[in-house]
């Protein structure tokens, strides 16, 4: 399931998977055995759009590891969203094999993961734990708060059932959105209480 390539000390590939093809789009004309890894990177920076300056900044870096004798693993984002881990480990003979997996899927678990502890899950606003460590950093300098609640909101639930009270709230989170814009912060602080953080002026 990993990618792997080697790079001898002279700076030419001695092998490739067809997995670390796959991984990177490239075809085996673009990656290939016998070929120098400068001219991998920039047929990769072809595929990537990078410029001159990017290209090159990924060669030296490859050429850095080459000289540390130590493991290195770095983390590296394609522009079609895929997240690949790579790990580098230095060769006797001044090379470098390289190994890479794709932890997109981990990577996007763990973002969602993140999303939701500081999220509410029916409106997507921020949530009461967001809601306070804002409060701590932005009242420093000093901050506008308002709060509002829903009157009569039990009674929405108890005579026309807990669909209909999550599709107000959703639709009050949208209406406040809509009158707040990128001004402040929003949140839902419990069930149906609001509130908005912005700094002033």
């Amino acid at each position: 399931s990993n990618g792997l390539f080697m790079i001898a000390g002279d700076g030419t590939i001695r092998l490739a998977n067809d997995r670390i093809r796959a991984m990177l789009g490239l075809t085996p004309q673009e990656l290939q055995a016998g070929m120098h890894f400068g001219q991998y990177i920039r047929n990769l920076g072809a595929h990537e759009n990078w410029n001159e300056t990017e290209t090159q900044r990924v060669v030296d870096d490859i050429d850095q590891r080459m000289k540390q004798a130590a493991l290195v693993r770095i983390e590296h984002h394609l522009g079609n969203g895929t997240v690949l881990s790579i790990m580098s480990q230095p060769t006797p003979d001044g090379g470098i094999i390289l190994v890479y997996d794709d932890v997109t899927e981990v990577r996007r678990g763990q973002s969602e993961i993140a999303h939701m502890a500081f999220h509410d899950g029916l409106t997507g606003l921020r949530n009461r734990r967001s809601f306070m460590e804002n409060l701590a950093r932005v009242s420093r300098g000093g901050a506008v708060l308002l709060m509002l609640d829903l009157d009569r909101f039990k009674d929405v639930n108890d005579t026309l059932g807990d669909a209909i009270g999550d599709a107000t709230l959703v639709e009050v989170a949208r209406r406040l959105r809509e009158a707040c814009g990128s001004s402040g912060m929003l949140f839902r602080l419990g069930s149906d209480e609001f509130a908005f953080l912005a700094r002033p002026g």
